[in-house]
């Protein structure tokens, strides 16, 4: 069984002069993400590995779980989540190493959102607001066969 977790970066500031990938996570942001901590601890959820974003805003993301003690094992920051399709994401998904059976993405729409529809076949997410998280879960031990995945969690602050 693979299982896959979808988390969309806090909110975030839109300040002048500063480039997208740089905008920084808004007060709101970091308070919604506070929760969202606070019931990932209560749901005793771990994450194997933990791919997030190369934005300040995921990466803010993540350290916002990770001072709040989340349990995680393994992190990678990367390029490959920044201003991606849903397409190009799954085929990211699809390359994970077999021997991880959980892995947590944190990104940005669109392409979180078309990647949790191809995923699940669940229109519900055309709007996967900021701070969202999703837990799919696939009968399969192989990345790369993933699809029609179970619903198993869906948090939105």
């Amino acid at each position: 069984m693979k299982t896959l977790f979808l988390l969309r970066h806090g909110k975030s500031e839109w300040p002048e002069g500063i480039e997208d990938e740089e905008r920084p996570l808004s007060r709101k942001g970091t308070d919604d993400l506070i929760l969202l901590s606070e019931y990932l601890k209560q749901r005793k959820i771990k994450f194997d590995h933990v791919h997030v974003s190369s934005a300040l805003r995921t990466r803010e993301t993540f350290l916002v779980l990770k001072k709040k003690k989340v349990k995680v094992k393994d992190i990678l920051f990367t390029a490959m989540l920044y201003e991606k399709s849903g397409e190009e994401m799954l085929q990211y998904v699809k390359e994970k190493d077999n021997n991880t059976d959980c892995v947590m993405l944190i990104g940005h729409n669109p392409g979180l959102e078309e990647l949790a529809q191809m995923l699940t076949g669940n229109a519900n997410f055309s709007k996967f607001p900021t701070s969202a998280f999703l837990q799919i879960e696939f009968d399969t031990d192989q990345w790369a066969e993933c699809q029609n995945g179970k619903i198993r969690l869906f948090w939105i602050p």
